[in-house]
């Protein structure tokens, strides 16, 4: 029988440019209702939910790899682009947004997302994994990992949040490719075995090194967030978003691909 995990991340609930559930009560009185932006992410959300659905339905054993970033606490207070700075809130709407996911799956793992984001030693997302029945522990006890290492079916897959990405478009994929040879090296030099798979995230554009390399193949994860404020001075590159869906059936397998194109921006005339 074939395995199926699903593989999302940089969610950023809790930003104005986030995920979010269609409402969200907060705890003082007061509904907070998405805008726009975060309307044309949750339909996209439930589409890849339904996506998933169907292809667990065939699978056994299924399970979601959550790559970091799930909330976006603003520790750094670099923003007024935030839903609310109540903790317990915050976790709330990521618990939420992920339960249309959770539904499909038997396991999940949660991955440690950026500081800034998601408070030191990833404190929210923490508490997130820990509130999910269906979060496994690592090796510490702990339910937020540092890194996944470990087998889906029979094909080995490592993943962690920080990855790294070239700064023009046309070297883009360039760490990948080092990272596709340096890996194996290292998990070798170790006496384990390397990866078929490595998944990165946070850069919040999808790249991929394909079969370029003999070992392990190099993917750089979707985002399901639009861009802040912060996001704009530090790129004019808009984020892509999408999910991947790894099928293991033995040691081989096949990565399914859903991106959802974002809608072009119209461009402003002025008025006569």
């Amino acid at each position: 029988m074939s395995t199926a995990l699903l593989i999302v991340g940089d969610t950023h609930c809790n930003s104005r440019l986030g995920l979010c559930p269609p409402a969200f009560n907060l705890k003082d009185g007061g509904t907070y209702k998405p805008n726009k932006t975060q309307r044309w992410l949750w339909d996209c959300w439930i589409e890849l939910s339904e996506v998933f659905a169907t292809i667990s339905a065939e699978c056994e054993r299924n399970g979601i790899l959550f790559m970091g970033d799930m909330v976006d606490a603003d520790i750094k207070s670099r923003s007024h682009q935030i839903i609310t700075r109540n903790t317990s809130e915050i976790v709330d709407i990521a618990a939420q947004c992920i339960e249309p996911m959770l539904v499909h799956a038997d396991w999940a793992v949660f991955l440690k997302g950026t500081p800034s984001h998601v408070g030191k030693s990833a404190e929210i997302e923490e508490e997130l994994a820990s509130d999910c029945t269906l979060a496994q522990k690592n090796g510490e006890n702990n339910y937020a990992w540092d890194l996944f290492y470990g087998m889906v079916g029979k094909v080995i897959v490592e993943a962690k949040h920080h990855g790294k990405l070239g700064y023009r478009r046309w070297t883009k994929t360039n760490p990948l490719h080092v990272l596709a040879e340096e890996l194996p090296a290292e998990y070798i030099a170790r006496r384990e075995k390397p990866p078929q798979l490595a998944f990165r995230a946070h850069k919040h554009q999808h790249r991929d090194t394909w079969d370029n390399h003999p070992i392990t193949r190099v993917v750089s994860t979707y985002a399901f967030c639009g861009t802040g404020e912060y996001g704009y001075t530090v790129s004019d590159e808009l984020p892509d978003i999408g999910g991947l869906i790894l099928i293991a059936d033995g040691g081989q397998y096949e990565l399914k691909k859903k991106p959802f194109p974002i809608p072009q921006r119209k461009l402003w005339k002025i008025s006569v």
